[in-house]
């Protein structure tokens, strides 16, 4: 998902995409420059625009993967990626291949616990202060770089979009938290 941002902030993502990866490469618009938009189609980047609902961005996309994999269905794999801050270094249908014969959602780690991470702890705590003490040992993990089966991710951006919705402040962004709230559930850690 991308908003505002032009070409140049978001060309190594795609000039890595398109080196490494072979499938589609879609990437959904909120008020991008049109020169971004041209930018994207000249190099066979699927634009799929969305009016925007009022939220921030980080919890908007995810109703709008959601919708999007409802509407294309025909996927085996969905990679989702922030944009700006992230390249492919391989074909990252291969390691899903490999990495998901009885798991089907891979997540990337932060490296660090909640407890030693200031945004994310003060995030956790803003968000959902009722769960703060349980979880400050748990490992963030990047809401920003995950993958996997198409019927789980369209089920997982669902239900990160509803849990983010019940954020206690109006802090605009609770969307890793509740990535993590969910992926660290018995329900879902065991896929």
């Amino acid at each position: 998902s991308v908003t505002g941002y032009t070409s140049d902030k978001i060309q190594n993502w795609v000039f890595s995409a398109k080196k490494h990866f072979k499938g589609n490469i879609v990437v959904i618009g909120y008020n991008i420059p049109q020169s971004t938009v041209d930018f994207l189609k000249s190099h066979q980047v699927e634009v799929y625009g969305t009016r925007q609902m009022g939220l921030h961005i980080v919890v908007q996309r995810f109703f709008d993967i959601f919708n999007y994999l409802q509407n294309n269905p025909d996927y085996r794999f969905v990679i989702c990626t922030d944009i700006k801050d992230v390249i492919f270094q391989r074909n990252p249908s291969d390691f899903l291949e490999e990495k998901l014969i009885d798991k089907h959602i891979l997540v990337g780690s932060e490296g660090i616990q909640y407890k030693n991470e200031e945004w994310n702890n003060n995030n956790l705590k803003v968000c959902y202060p009722y769960l703060h003490s349980l979880y400050q040992d748990v490992v963030v993990s990047n809401a920003g770089t995950f993958a996997g089966k198409i019927e789980y991710i369209k089920d997982l951006c669902f239900n990160i979009f509803h849990l983010s919705l019940t954020a206690i402040q109006n802090d605009p962004q609770p969307d890793q938290t509740a990535f993590n709230i969910l992926i660290n559930s018995k329900t879902l850690k065991d896929i």
